[in-house]
């Protein structure tokens, strides 16, 4: 399996170097807006896909918890001058007002998280109104990571959970609402290693059967967490990734984990490292992707603009020794 078989892009921003977005096969633009596309387009012509991350004021975009109907004219806006092969979106989160840690980029929930049906009808009405008004680009939702309870304060409840995310996956997909999904590598490894679900604390702790339920992954869980052998955390991605819908994938994320102190995982988009490497082999070696040649596979990292080219080189070799 060649490395040329495979599209690898970056993320870009305003800091990302011009080496940086020459050196890829695409770029995905998070802040969507006329100026920003228009600033990616005076560097390259490469193509671009849209990732429905941050608002033009620089907020956290919400799917589940607010309409996009204020915003769709920036967005259209910007769609009809980079016409994206894709447009992405996450599936959560699930408060309708957070805040994010600067060095971890984890949620915490500043106001109550939202009940389910409120986060899917929400996400349901913005998915008709991007579909509608970005005709010819694919629609892909994006798998969610976990942190528990007591740190999060339910930023992630629910929107997590693969069976739900599935669930939905599959009703979506034939309303002819979304076209696949965005598989986070990152997120995936976070979702296995801290929710009870995956990484076995639900079914082998003394407290299994109130730890079944991540609403009560508290303090005391998070506690439990650190006792978790990093070594194990591959084990608990399988399990994981088992039980998402990884034929509906059409484009993979790639970024740095970090496990704190607590021994809690963090999506903190760090250098990629032997272990997300590793994720990735498991992931495009599962019996639903393998074979499929092609699949975008973009880096999300921005923390030190010499080191993303590096980081290009380095997931081109792998994928040529695949």
């Amino acid at each position: 399996m060649s490395s040329t078989t495979w599209l690898v892009g970056i993320s870009v921003g305003n800091a990302t170097p011009a080496s940086a977005i020459h050196a890829a096969d695409y770029l995905e633009i998070k802040r969507i807006t006329i100026e920003e596309v228009s600033a990616v387009r005076g560097i390259s012509r490469k193509p671009l896909f849209f990732h429905l991350q941050y608002l033009r004021d620089g907020g956290y975009l919400l799917p589940t918890a607010f309409s996009f109907k204020t915003h769709m004219k920036d967005f259209h806006d910007a769609w009809d001058l980079a016409r994206p092969r894709h447009v992405s979106l996450h599936f959560g989160l699930a408060a309708p007002g957070i805040t994010l840690d600067p060095d971890t980029y984890m949620a915490v929930a500043l106001e109550p998280p939202l009940p389910r049906d409120t986060l899917v009808d929400t996400l349901y009405e913005n998915l008709a109104l991007i579909k509608k008004g970005f005709p010819q680009s694919a629609i892909l939702l994006e798998n969610l990571e976990f942190v528990p309870e007591a740190l999060s304060k339910g930023a992630y409840r629910y929107v997590q959970e693969a069976h739900f995310f599935s669930e939905h996956v599959a009703r979506w997909r034939d309303a002819e609402l979304i076209d696949g999904i965005v598989f986070d590598v990152a997120h995936g490894l976070i979702a296995a290693g801290n929710h009870p679900l995956y990484n076995g604390l639900a079914e082998t702790s003394p407290v299994r059967m109130k730890w079944a339920d991540p609403i009560q992954t508290s303090g005391e869980y998070v506690k439990a967490l650190k006792r978790l052998k990093p070594e194990d955390l591959l084990l608990y991605y399988t399990n994981y990734i088992n039980q998402m819908p990884l034929e509906q994938v059409h484009e993979i994320h790639i970024s740095g984990v970090l496990r704190t102190e607590q021994g809690v995982w963090v999506d903190a988009h760090n250098e990629v490292s032997e272990l997300e490497l590793e994720a990735l082999r498991i992931l495009l070696h599962h019996d639903s992707l393998r074979g499929r040649k092609g699949i975008p596979i973009t880096l999300e990292y921005v923390r030190k603009p010499d080191l993303i080219v590096p980081q290009l080189e380095m997931i081109r070799d792998f994928l040529s020794r695949l």
